[in-house]
């Protein structure tokens, strides 16, 4: 299947229709534009045993170039729409697998992949860890697109005018898009976990190092490159800011569809509290380049029924198709191996537990 320069299966985007309601921003039909895809073609009547695994692994050192150079390509295509992440797919379509995912672009054996279970008690606590400052401009913001594995906001990158600093991170990051990944029911639709427990929705915004990388498809492809803040959804109560950006989704339910989203502020969907965790991981979906500094907030926000209910009525499907529900687009959980995840907090809620069971072996004791 044809894949767009960041692994994404390419197609014509058509109109969109309808209108957005909320107070500040506004939605215009938009029109979406098809991304020059490359056939790559399957490996075919490769050995078994060793020598098929020392073919598949030249093979794949052989892409990196490959892929190298269609990113930088990437950037000098003019009147083309092209996904600014690999981090927005559905892994499983229908009990099939993703189109997304067939494809050998997906290189297997990272040291460093995402996402991955948050172990609370085993999480480290740093104490040079910064705050994390967050400064966007609303005005940056320029229009949702449904891209056919999820919704992506997108802003205007050229200048530092939406930025993050601080934190685990050496440099500035500017905002280049963020989006959600979600489940069919609130039992699970989260990328990461805490403890094992999954949440419903998780937001990612999405950072590049512009001060170190001249553009965001070099940065993709570096250690450094990347910085997403992670943020949880949970059941509760009725978000205002999120309703904003829930009622301009019925104008991009099908895929390719694409409207115009201005004077947003993406700040009002990061939690209050400061605390965070932090790793080293990777894209989530291929290339999974190992190039994300990821910053998972501690807190989630609360967000209502309704609200979930509208990201799982969008199509991974262009008008046209048979429909097929947008819904448990996030990738599995993938092995910790030998990273370590700081936190920027001191972990009482291990310390009330040591204690709560010191409290019980003390009363049971003969």
């Amino acid at each position: 299947m044809p894949l767009s320069p960041l692994g994404f299966a390419s197609g014509a985007a058509g109109g969109a229709q309808g209108a957005m309601a909320a107070g500040g921003a506004r939605g215009r039909a938009g029109r979406g534009r098809s991304v020059p895809g490359r056939a790559v073609a399957a490996i075919g009547g490769v050995p078994s045993g060793s020598l098929r695994f020392r073919v598949v692994f030249v093979w794949c050192r052989a892409m990196l170039p490959l892929l190298r150079r269609a990113l930088g390509a990437a950037a000098s295509w003019r009147g083309t729409r092209r996904c600014s992440l690999g981090a927005c797919c559905s892994y499983r379509l229908r009990n099939a697998l993703h189109p997304l995912w067939q494809s050998p672009l997906s290189i297997p054996g990272g040291s460093r992949q995402s996402p991955i279970n948050i172990q609370w008690r085993d999480s480290v606590y740093d104490p040079f860890l910064k705050p994390l400052k967050i400064s966007y401009d609303p005005t940056t913001c320029l229009h949702i697109w449904n891209n056919g594995y999820s919704f992506l906001v997108e802003f205007d990158d050229s200048t530092d005018r939406s930025i993050i600093v601080g934190g685990p991170l050496e440099n500035q990051y500017r905002l280049k898009q963020f989006h959600f990944h979600w489940g069919a029911i609130n039992e699970w639709g989260s990328e990461h976990t805490v403890d094992s427990k999954f949440y419903p929705a998780e937001l990612h915004l999405v950072h590049w190092n512009a001060v170190v990388y001249p553009s965001f498809e070099e940065a993709v492809m570096e250690g450094n490159g990347l910085a997403v803040i992670g943020v949880f959804l949970k059941l509760g109560a009725h978000h205002e800011g999120l309703q904003t950006l829930v009622d301009a989704l019925p104008a991009v339910k099908h895929k390719d569809t694409v409207i115009e989203f201005d004077v947003f502020d993406p700040s009002c969907l990061i939690p209050s509290c400061p605390d965070y965790w932090t790793y080293a991981g990777s894209l989530t979906t291929p290339p999974l380049t190992e190039s994300v500094t990821w910053i998972i907030k501690k807190k989630p926000i609360e967000v209502d029924e309704n609200q979930l209910e509208a990201f799982r009525m969008l199509l991974f499907t262009s008008d046209g198709e048979e429909e097929k529900r947008m819904v448990d687009n996030f990738r599995p959980l993938q092995p910790l191996m030998n990273r370590t995840v700081r936190s920027s907090f001191q972990s009482s809620h291990v310390l009330n537990m040591e204690a709560q069971h010191s409290d019980h072996a003390q009363q049971i004791r003969p």
